[in-house]
C-alpha cells in the first residue's frame, strides 16, 4: 500500500511539474486553491498538455496514432485503476475521485 501511495505521489508531482514548466501564471494561480482542488487542477491540466503536445510538437511522428494510443491508455487506466503512464495515472484519480460523468469523454472508436 505504501509503494500505491508513493506511485500516486509521483504522478501528481510529474503533472505539477509539467503545469508549473509551461504555464508559470496559471500554476501560480492555483495556489489559492486548497491542496485537493491543486492536484485536481495539476492532473487535469498535465493531461490535456500532453495531448497537446502530440498535436504542436510531435510533427515527425504519425499524432492521430499517438492521440489514439493516449486514449485508449487513458481508457485502460481508468478501467484498471492504474496506468504506467504517470499523467495519465493522476488524471484517472481525478475523474473516479471527482466522480465526472463519462459522457464528457469520448470514445476512443469515435476518433
Amino acid at each position: 500500500m505504501e509503494n500505491k501511495g508513493q506511485y500516486n505521489e509521483i504522478a501528481i508531482e510529474l503533472s505539477r511539474l509539467i503545469t508549473k514548466r509551461y504555464s508559470t501564471s496559471f500554476s501560480i494561480a492555483t495556489s489559492l486553491l486548497d491542496k485537493e482542488m491543486r492536484d485536481a487542477i495539476f492532473s487535469i491540466y498535465g493531461f490535456v498538455r500532453l495531448a497537446d503536445e502530440i498535436v504542436d510538437t510531435f510533427h515527425e511522428y504519425d499524432k492521430r496514432y499517438l492521440l489514439e494510443k493516449y486514449e485508449k491508455d487513458f481508457y485502460d487506466g481508468l478501467r484498471n485503476g492504474i496506468s504506467l503512464n504517470p499523467v495519465l495515472h493522476a488524471f484517472q484519480r481525478t475523474v473516479k475521485n471527482i466522480q465526472y460523468p463519462m459522457n464528457i469523454f469520448r470514445h476512443s472508436s469515435e476518433v
